[in-house]
């Protein structure tokens, strides 16, 4: 039986290797995933344990033992969908993630830590702790552990200088140094600052930067779409005009650009050239 992602986002934040060198309690993988995220049985099997008393260093804990003979541990969640004693199937959902942790919801920091053992039994102990990453569904580890981190990274990179912020290093591992600059990427372009790349922080670091200072970007206006609308509505979100950045130059976006014209004394005519650049500080 090949087991699959307990979470859809599959972002390493901390490996076994590392949890191992450290001698972790628990050893196992840290998933970085936000507080609410979707979390599935990797494998079926039935429910050992299901606490939701976010009172120890785990918080709130689900345990399968699976019908393979191997067993989990899921730490620090936000919410349980499951019993002790029920039977879950491959995929179903047994809870939300969360940071709960010592008596707190946010004891820890947003994730989800999955320890995987090779018996039944033994949970939460760090008895016959394996490494998950080498038994999900055929994938090889070493190629999904970093490859989302070290593309944002390397994204993040290409928007170093624009953004004024120190290059990282691209080594595919979600550190406190790669966290923190996501989060600067977030604030500095309008976005929910989390320190989650997910799908509208990723619209933004996809994009390209100005190649040299005072270079604006395409000119722009209404039915226009791609990266230089996700750039102007951002822009326009740090004038308080709340649009959401998905690229796509609609009547929402249009409205905006003529009231943010209208406001600067340009000519209001919804087209975003050199002048309503300039003025936008781009």
């Amino acid at each position: 039986m090949n087991f699959i992602f307990p979470t859809s986002r599959h972002n390493i934040s901390d490996d076994f290797a590392k949890h191992k060198a450290r001698k972790s309690v628990n050893p196992g993988v840290d998933f970085a995933v936000g507080t609410g995220s979707i979390i599935v049985a990797p494998a079926a099997g039935v429910v050992v344990i299901a606490d939701g008393d976010p009172g120890g260093a785990a918080g709130r804990v689900v345990a399968i033992d699976f019908d393979n003979g191997f067993g989990c541990d899921l730490l620090h969640l936000s919410q349980l969908d499951v019993g002790q004693g029920q039977r879950v199937g491959q995929g179903d959902r047994v809870g939300l993630s969360g940071a709960s942790a010592n008596g707190s919801n946010t004891g820890v920091g947003p994730h989800l830590h999955i320890s995987l053992r090779n018996r039944h039994g033994g949970h939460l102990s760090g008895t016959g702790n394996v490494d998950f990453m080498e038994r999900v569904a055929g994938v090889a580890a070493a190629g999904l552990t970093g490859a989302g981190i070290l593309r944002d990274q390397q994204r993040l990179n290409v928007w170093a200088a624009a953004d004024g912020a120190e290059r990282l290093v691209e080594d595919g591992i979600m550190g406190p140094k790669t966290t923190a600059r996501i989060k600067d990427f977030q604030s500095k372009h309008g976005l929910a600052v989390d320190g989650i790349a997910g799908p509208l922080t990723d619209a933004v670091l996809s994009t390209d930067p100005p190649a040299t200072p005072g270079q604006h970007p395409p000119t722009v206006k209404l039915g226009s779409s791609g990266s230089a609308v996700i750039e102007l509505q951002n822009a326009l979100n740090a004038f308080g005009a709340g649009l959401v950045a998905d690229g796509a130059f609609g009547p929402l976006t249009d409205a905006a650009v003529r009231a943010f014209q209208s406001s600067h004394g340009l000519v209001v005519d919804g087209i975003v050239g050199p002048i309503t650049w300039t003025a936008l500080g781009r």
